[in-house]
């Protein structure tokens, strides 16, 4: 239904790496012909790079007040709110805000840094209409090998 694509853009000569991330939303009345929902789209992607401390969402855990209102509304804002506190401390670094999906099936892109301090990242959309569905990846190593 979804697939997450991150690719090293260009290696500078800093520790740190310019990625591009692609959210493609393949969901359509032909992969989903039973039950396919009217105006089926994605809010906002929202996210972060952060250290191996922090999570903003983990399966299986219970959500913070920011995944929450994301995953029930495609409001941002909390979230955001919540990213930038990681970010005064130091866990989080680079904060990940982009377009969202407005008709399922489509594809949306952004741009973001990773370097050595903050080399995981995480990233979420709410998924449309459901009552607090998303999508997302969670701890998702850049590291290079």
């Amino acid at each position: 239904m979804v697939c997450w694509w991150i690719l090293p853009v260009l290696v500078v000569a800093q520790p740190a790496t310019t990625y591009s991330v692609v959210f493609t939303s393949t969901w359509s009345n032909t992969t989903h012909p039973l039950g396919f929902p009217a105006n089926p789209h994605f809010s906002g992607l929202i996210g972060t790079t952060h250290n191996g401390t922090i999570s903003i969402w983990t399966e299986g855990e219970i959500a913070s007040a920011g995944i929450e209102q994301m995953a029930e509304t495609g409001n941002k804002s909390t979230l955001r709110n919540e990213i930038q506190s990681a970010r005064q401390v130091g866990t989080a670094g680079f904060v990940l805000d982009g377009g969202g999906i407005s008709s399922s099936p489509s594809e949306v892109a952004l741009e973001f840094f990773v370097n050595e301090n903050h080399p995981f990242i995480s990233l979420v959309s709410m998924l449309a209409p459901s009552p607090d569905w998303f999508v997302g990846v969670d701890q998702s190593s850049l590291r290079r090998i």
